[in-house]
């Protein structure tokens, strides 16, 4: 026989008596005084007793309550033995959810490149695990366990109910049912890490904004919602059925069996198809970038935009379908294109050998960080018309171990794309922001030697007649250094400030363009910045800028036509224009006082003009679609991680038989403090998370 612990919750009111004012538990003891419960109506009742010195709190307890016996219950499978759960068959979180909180604030924090610890610094009531903080159900929501087990006939299921707003849930382990019923106008359920199993009936998101960031589903995961839905670096061996949203992003998905979209319009970036996975398209809108394809893609309408970095599979595209198709020539395996357009496309790698002194560990994470680092800083070169912004995957290394040796590759569709890019490159990789850039990612590197750079193989030209060199297109490298005193360190100068400043250079020199009403680098264009502290006041700016002659009107940037564009007035000007385009939000525009340019340095070089690789529609991606999608798969997950320190990796074994009954878990603590350890400095507990005597959160923890 084994024994569930039932949750209920109680909301109380303590009177500090004999306290001399003192607002916590220990210094009231330490007085001589004591707390006692008092019978009020409600939480505003209580705080009316806080008068004459008299001090009050109000208590949200989890109560612990033995609850149904289970027959026959073994603790194997997902569960371990010893481990408590709720009675189920049903628990619903809703009901406990008395505080709207959005997930504009989160997001704003991480577009501003903060930590967890400073986010919580910065806003401690949005963060809390109070009754009016997102995180009021980390506790009970950390590690939760949807359970079958024998003997009881019900599905186990935990829904979110409509009054919920932004809830995060991290690493739960489901075999029944989980369900978002969530504000269709303000919800938004994000999932850690989630391990979906077989047995599962399913993780259902009928309504808010949905995120699913890692783990694994091997069972059924059903997105239905209108809202905006994000699917990352989710290892699929199920089902994932997508329907009704107008704004999906999927990134870093591996599939082995099953996705479906109906009447959806979805973006694909990073996605690798299984020999035995099947991609159905069932009307909509499709745009695909990097995709890597060994099964079955089938779009049976609708429109798509697409580009296979290598297809050994199968894509059949449906004879009403429009838009276009582009497929790496090396790697097209078979490509029914139905009604689309088919253009096959050579591939141009650039080669450049870097060498990271200081002999870094160099390991996955961080060779991944090196990947993000090179693609970000490349310029929009990549893409089947070389005009799109690179990703990881446009990127290869092959790590030799001596002194640490990385020989990387880029690939790009493009000769005048690969010439920029080698350039763009050579340039970055060699400069101290490079440097820098690695050692913020943790890459440990004290030195950085870059060489080569040549592009690979180019189409031959349709005559003999080779350019002269007047026809030689001239790109300008333009490095210049800007103080401005109002950013008050470096570690100010975030990501989403870094974005302004860097777009705002970038348009005083004429090198940005509107797509879709926001400001956006040119073809062949970038600017990259790196900030230090002044001596004086506020931080000293490196701007490092790549511009074709095409892109300046067809007159190459010299020194002093930088020198007489960028004034602290036209910088000024123009990044606060960047900021309103664009929606940043959370950076304040520098005024003309504030910025001090100094002399910038600038070369030239001719290059060799490249005939064009192909012909046939352009690919692009827009780089804000990429954007959010690196944030969802760095940015939020890394910032969860910070919020809640990840235990130890759980050993699961297989799950029980579909055929069992039912346990719902959420992770619990038992009220006996000595047995299951109450961690230093705790005073109370709520919601499953221990808090300390000033109503902040501890770590939590889970007792099993």
């Amino acid at each position: 026989m084994y024994k569930c612990l039932g949750n209920t919750f109680s909301k109380v009111c303590q009177k500090g008596t004999g306290c001399g004012g003192a607002g916590d538990v220990q210094s009231c003891a330490q007085n001589g005084g004591s707390w006692e419960t008092v019978s009020v109506a409600d939480e505003k009742a209580c705080e009316a007793l806080r008068v004459n010195g008299v001090v009050t709190r109000w208590s949200y307890f989890r109560n612990f309550e033995e609850g149904t016996k289970v027959a026959s219950f073994k603790p194997t499978g997902i569960m371990n033995a010893g481990s408590k759960c709720d009675t189920g068959p049903v628990i619903s979180l809703g009901e406990h959810y008395s505080v709207c909180n959005e997930d504009t604030q989160f997001f704003q924090d991480i577009d501003a490149g903060l930590s967890g610890e400073a986010a919580f610094k910065a806003n401690p009531a949005y963060y809390s695990g109070s009754k009016n903080g997102i995180f009021q159900f980390m506790g009970p929501l950390t590690r939760s366990k949807v359970v079958k087990v024998a003997s009881v006939t019900a599905e186990p299921e935990i829904p979110f109910t409509s009054n919920i707003c932004f809830l995060t849930m991290l690493w739960p382990a489901n075999q029944g049912l989980v369900k978002s019923m969530i504000s269709g106008s303000k919800g938004h359920l994000l999932i850690t890490e989630p391990t979906n199993y077989a047995a599962a009936e399913s993780i259902d998101f009928e309504s808010g904004k949905a995120t699913i960031l890692g783990g694994t589903n091997a069972g059924k995961i059903q997105f239905k919602t209108a809202q905006a839905v994000r699917l990352w670096g989710t290892s699929n061996t199920g089902s994932v059925e997508f329907s009704n949203s107008a704004d999906v992003v999927i990134g870093d998905v591996t599939n082995t069996h099953t996705i479906t979209f109906t009447d959806t319009s979805a973006t694909f970036v990073n996605v690798v198809n299984e020999a035995a996975g099947v991609v159905t398209g069932n009307g909509g809108k499709y745009y695909a970038y990097n995709i890597i394809n060994k099964g079955k893609i089938i779009i049976n309408k609708g429109t798509v935009d697409g580009m296979f970095k290598c297809n050994t599979g199968t894509v059949t595209i449906g004879a009403s379908v429009t838009g276009t198709i582009a497929v790496d020539g090396a790697c097209s395996g078979t490509v029914n294109s139905g009604g689309a357009t088919l253009t096959t496309l050579t591939a141009i790698p650039v080669k450049m050998t870097i060498v990271l002194g200081g002999s870094p560990a160099f390991t996955t994470t961080e060779q991944d960080s090196f990947k993000r680092l090179v693609a970000a800083n490349a310029g929009n070169v990549c893409g089947s018309g070389g005009d799109s912004s690179c990703s990881s995957a446009d990127v290869a290394i092959v790590v030799s171990r001596r002194d640490v040796t990385v020989a990387l590759t880029l690939t790009t569709y493009k000769a005048a794309s690969a010439t920029i890019a080698t350039s763009t490159l050579t340039t970055y990789l060699k400069s101290g922001g490079f440097k820098t850039a690695l050692n913020a990612a943790g890459i440990a590197a004290t030195s950085v030697a870059a060489s080569g750079g040549a592009a690979g193989p180019t189409p031959s030209p349709t005559n003999s007649t080779s350019p002269t060199p007047a026809s030689a297109p001239v790109i300008a490298t333009v490095e210049h250094v800007v103080t401005v005193s109002s950013v008050a360190n470096k570690a100010a100068y975030t990501i989403s400030v870094a974005e302004a400043y860097d777009l705002g250079y970038a348009k005083t020199l004429g090198l940005t363009k509107l797509k879709e009403a926001k400001e956006t680098m040119k073809a062949g264009c970038s600017v990259t910045s790196v900030a230090e502290d002044a001596r004086r006041a506020g931080v000293s700016i490196t701007f490092t800028a790549i511009a074709p002659a095409a892109a300046t009107g067809g007159v190459a940037l010299t020194a002093a036509a930088v020198n007489a564009a960028v004034t602290g007035a036209a910088l000024a000007t123009q990044i606060k224009a960047v900021i309103a385009a664009n929606n940043i939000t959370g950076v304040t525009a520098p005024s003309a006082a504030d910025i001090t340019p100094k002399a910038a340095v600038v070369s030239q070089a001719q290059v060799a003009a490249a005939a064009s690789s192909g012909g046939g529609s352009t690919v692009i991606i827009v780089v804000v679609v990429i954007a959010v999608i690196v944030l969802l798969g760095g940015g939020v997950a890394a910032y969860m991680y910070m919020m809640q320190k990840k235990g130890p990796e759980e050993k699961e074994k297989d799950p029980l038989s579909p055929k069992s009954g039912t346990c719902v878990t959420v992770n619990t603590l038992s009220m006996d403090d000595e047995k299951n350890g109450k961690p230093p400095g705790a005073s109370y507990m709520k919601n499953g998370q221990w808090f300390d005597e000033e109503g902040q959160p501890l770590q939590a923890r889970t007792i099993e």
